[in-house]
């Protein structure tokens, strides 16, 4: 979800985010063309595709960080107290009077004891020019 000082409410509408990409990509591909699709669109939100792979950190201190190849429709184990880095399908370009929000969705997943990171969020944001 964008929103901005200038925006009318606290979110952007999908009206709103459409018109804002038209002008300045926000959501691209890693070779920066447009990977906006209309059907993502989410009522004041945007709906990101999880990307190929998750950076799973290591559960103890000997064990080795793992990065773990992603596969559609098949869960993966964070272990407790763990964290995870996912990748998205989209590189997320937040316009500078503007902040995103990024959240995780699941139908099917339990997150129980989950938290979203907000600093994690760089890992795949960039600032638009």
């Amino acid at each position: 979800m964008l929103g901005g000082r200038r925006s009318a409410g606290a979110f952007w509408s999908d009206a709103k985010i459409e018109q804002r990409h038209g002008r300045t990509p926000i959501f691209v591909d890693d070779h920066g063309a447009s990977a906006f699709d209309e059907s993502r669109l989410d009522g004041a939100g945007y709906r990101l595709c999880l990307g190929s792979q998750a950076y799973i950190s290591p559960a103890t201190e000997d064990a080795r960080a793992s990065v773990t190849d992603l596969v559609a429709r098949k869960a993966f184990i964070v272990p407790p107290g763990q964290f995870a880095f996912l990748l998205t399908e989209e590189v997320v370009r937040v316009p500078h009077d503007a902040i995103a929000f990024i959240s995780l969705r699941s139908k099917t997943a339990k997150f129980r004891g989950w938290s979203t990171c907000p600093a994690s969020m760089p890992t795949r944001a960039t600032t638009a020019s």
